[in-house]
């Protein structure tokens, strides 16, 4: 896990300016950097050292036999079966890391090498024999490459402030992005970013260009190399489905916790992360340091939960207090990190557990996120359990005590009122997307500056059993919600140089469940297949739960808590860049609301922060 940097031109950027960007990403990669030069091609690096800590493992990485030139930022994680194969096909190695490894890889299989991989990553590769640059970044993601063009110019870099630090000037701000944050909660999305001129090499992508004698770059020519893959149409079983789950899990976690530093886990106590610690606990027989997030000394958020999943196996657990008198200038600090607003309030706990986990020694966590997302988290899939058993009520195959059974689990599991609601958008979907421009979050926007739409990327029309719920989880995965989430993730956890290490982004997770779609709603509950395995082995109570949390986290109190830094450094002020682009009334009236508690309208309005926020970091020039 590192931060890489470079330039392709004929003219090589001066050398200072060149390591003043990569200062600018220090702090992914706190444990050593390093430089390589080619005329105008320049290769930076900053390494955080996880796996071979040996001055062998640093980057970047020479290969003496091919020339090939590496900066990788991630983990290959089954690199110890890749090197296996890559010696029974005459390579030898001289280091013990995985970055060798994808070295080795590229001399063998060149653009083919990313089927192999396991792993989360953003890679540089500079070939000299072939004057090939080669660029790639890992199936969902989890993992940024940001790049633009600066006149003959090619910057490509893990953060875009890296980029803009070479070339302040394209620092222009997206508002077709900042759009899509307050309409749909979209931030990063395919390839787009908040700086127009600042594109991110898409997930599951790979990007190749020729470059010139002279160091110009050629076009870069984008391949996709991976798909979600189509359904089967077989049926699958409950008992099928925990087991093939259990078996494709347990390797995704096994292979995570390979490391040369210490392992730890966020622990929040729900289904995620306790199936994750039962995966350690049992399967790998390991001790972990779990963290969990608490806001004070009487609020301790799911602590309580957290601390049972941990003592079925006497798991050492850290109660971590996000405490609210920070909060405003963490948000601040971590906006700076994303190089982006930011639509969760969630970065906070984050922020602080991944903080203390540095500071005691903890560089690598494992963490829940993509749960939701694959396995029915969430619910607005409720909706389209109901229509597929009113299906199978016409059909004969179901009754009205399953139709029951299904609204009972999830009021219980979301609440009434938010299980109805969700159940009338689905019915009534254009309607509320209609009425969500004209009259809901667009109108924030000051009519002049409103792009005339947000940006889409389109779903695969690939027909699903079961109606559209496995559709709508799979629009969820690649574009509504998962992206956004592990832009966050990545740059919240790189602030403090700690890797994220996520087994349900296990790319074999991934396509077993949507190509096999197993049922993974069952009487109104979530996420079926982890309910199973944390009821086998132990973790009954959790596997039981019904009250749906995730990080919980009081921001109404924190908006109030605020209130006179809102009024005076945001609303106050006319000079604000916020106003170039937001109408100043619309956003006062939904302050006031969240001052009264209004729990939409706080949600709504904390993104006006983070976007104040980063507005205010940008380039006097902007």
């Amino acid at each position: 896990m590192c931060g890489v940097l470079a330039s392709i031109s004929a003219n090589a950027v001066p050398r200072p300016q060149f390591q003043a960007a990569l200062d600018s990403i220090r702090h992914r990669g706190p444990d050593g950097e390093g430089y390589f030069a080619d005329g105008g091609i320049q290769i930076g690096h900053r390494r955080l050292a996880i796996i071979d800590l040996s001055d062998q493992g640093a980057q970047p990485m020479t290969d003496p036999a091919s020339g090939a030139v590496i900066s990788f930022n991630g983990e290959i994680y089954n690199y110890i079966e890749l090197r296996d194969e890559l010696k029974a096909r005459g390579h030898q190695f001289r280091t013990h890391s995985d970055t060798e490894v994808l070295l080795k890889a590229w001399t063998e299989w060149r653009e083919g090498m990313t089927r192999y991989l396991n792993g989360m990553w953003a890679i540089i590769i500079w070939d000299a024999a072939t004057r090939t640059l080669f660029l790639s970044r890992d199936r969902f993601g989890v993992k940024p490459l940001y790049y633009a063009h600066s006149g003959d110019r090619l910057l490509i870099a893990s953060e875009p402030k890296a980029i803009l630090a070479i070339d302040p000037a394209l620092a222009v701000i997206n508002l077709t992005a900042l759009y899509d944050l307050f309409i749909s909660s979209r931030g990063i999305l395919g390839a787009q970013t908040f700086f127009k001129p600042v594109a991110a090499l898409p997930p599951g992508h790979n990007a190749t260009c020729t470059v010139a004698a002279d160091g110009t770059p050629g076009p870069l020519k984008l391949t996709s190399y991976w798909g979600y893959p189509d359904p089967e149409d077989t049926h699958i079983s409950q008992q099928q489905s925990a087991e093939a789950f259990e078996e494709i899990f347990e390797s995704a976690v096994a292979l995570r916790m390979r490391s040369d530093v210490p392992v730890g886990l966020t622990l929040s106590g729900g289904l995620d992360s306790s199936a994750i610690l039962a995966a350690v606990s049992v399967r790998q027989n390991q001790k972990i340091q779990c963290f969990t997030s608490v806001y004070s000394a009487t609020e301790r958020g799911e602590e309580h939960w957290a601390a049972q999943a941990a003592a079925v196996h006497q798991q050492p657990l850290a109660a971590i207090a996000a405490d609210e008198a920070g909060w405003l200038d963490t948000l601040r600090q971590a906006v700076h990190h994303m190089d982006a607003p930011n639509q969760s309030s969630a970065v906070f706990p984050l922020w602080t557990v991944t903080k203390a986990a540095r500071e005691q020694g903890v560089p690598v966590l494992l963490e829940g996120q993509g749960a939701d997302e694959l396995l029915g988290g969430y619910a607005q899939y409720m909706p389209f359990q109901s229509r597929h058993l009113l299906k199978e009520m016409a059909f004969g195959r179901a009754g009205p005590g399953d139709m029951i059974d299904h609204w009972q689990g999830s009021s219980a599991t979301f609440g009434r009122r938010w299980s109805a609601l969700w159940h009338v958008r689905a019915v009534a979907e254009p309607a509320y997307k209609a009425m969500q421009r004209l009259f809901g979050r667009g109108r924030l926007f000051a009519p002049d500056t409103m792009p005339d739409h947000g940006y889409d990327m389109v779903i695969p029309a690939t027909p699903h059993r079961r109606g559209g719920l496995y559709r709508k989880m799979l629009a969820d995965h690649m574009r509504d919600v998962l992206p956004s989430l592990l832009h966050y993730g990545d740059a919240v956890t790189m602030a403090h140089g700690v890797e994220s290490r996520l087994p349900f982004m296990d790319y074999r997770l991934v396509e077993w469940v949507f190509r096999s779609q197993p049922p993974v709603l069952s009487a109104g509950l979530t996420k079926s297949p982890i309910r199973h395995y944390l009821q086998k082995h132990g973790y009954g109570a959790i596997a039981q739960r019904t009250d749906k949390k995730g990080y919980p986290t009081p921001i109404v109190r924190w908006i109030q808590g605020n209130e006179h830094f809102i009024r005076d450094d945001i609303l106050g002020r006319s000079n604000a860049r916020l106003w170039d682009i937001f109408d100043r009334k619309a956003v006062t009236r939904t302050f006031e609301a969240s001052l009264k508690g209004e729990i939409a309208s706080a949600f709504h309005f904390y993104k006006i922060i983070p976007t104040h926020l980063w507005l205010e970091q940008l380039p006097d020039s902007v």
